[in-house]
């Protein structure tokens, strides 16, 4: 009988144990799960830098000026060097210091005034019948009826492309017209149209005769 009891106890206690060592070995496993949870969500902790050593801090350089030779800029030496001029503008010459017995001169100033347009100028340098004419023109200016006709057509064209380094060819016809060429076409002259008046050659127009017919004229003042 007492055999049997100490048989029954003994498997008691055997389930018992076993049940205890099934619920620690749960708690176990549970505890290392949540461990890989919080391993999983938080983030890892990047290594920081180690802190530099104070020798290799250096202060920020500063900028070294550059030379003023650089990038075009002239140097203190080139800056003495003089800088070239250029010629003064011809156009500037006032028709009253002109020689206005030489036909070439006054055709010259003619085409710069033309050119620029100088209205005022040209007065100075035509013929009485113009003179009226350039002087509205210079007061009014683009109001005037007449300016557009004046700088348009195939004389403002044409004074508009002559340059001073252009020849100029003067012809003659009679005592008191000088015909002055200052460029062409296939068949035509262009030229400028001067009258003697006063003892001095004055702008009269700016004309187109074929160039047959310029080259017919005279070359001497009759």
């Amino acid at each position: 009988m007492k055999v049997r009891l100490l048989i029954a106890l003994t498997l008691c206690l055997g389930v018992v144990t076993e049940t205890a060592l099934a619920q620690v070995g749960s708690l176990g496993s549970s505890s290392s799960l949540t461990d890989k949870i919080e391993k999983t969500s938080k983030p890892e902790a990047r290594p920081q830098p180690a802190p530099a050593d104070s020798e290799e801090m250096e202060a920020p350089q500063r900028r070294t000026p550059r030379s003023r030779s650089r990038r075009g800029r002239t140097s203190p030496d080139e800056s003495k060097t003089p800088v070239e001029m250029k010629p003064a503008d011809a156009a500037t010459v006032e028709p009253d210091a002109l020689d206005r017995t030489d036909a070439k001169l006054v055709a010259e100033a003619c085409l710069v005034a033309y050119q620029k347009p100088d209205f005022d100028a040209l007065s100075r340098l035509s013929t009485g019948g113009n003179q009226d004419l350039f002087d509205e023109l210079a007061k009014a200016g683009e109001d005037h009826p007449r300016y557009e006709s004046i700088t348009s057509g195939f004389r403002w064209e044409s004074v508009s492309k002559w340059k001073r380094t252009d020849p100029l060819t003067v012809r003659y016809r009679g005592a008191n017209t000088a015909v002055v060429e200052f460029g062409a076409s296939r068949d035509e002259s262009f030229v400028v149209m001067l009258e003697w008046e006063n003892d001095q050659w004055c702008f009269e127009d700016i004309n187109s005769p074929s160039r047959d017919a310029f080259r017919e004229l005279p070359r001497q003042r009759e």
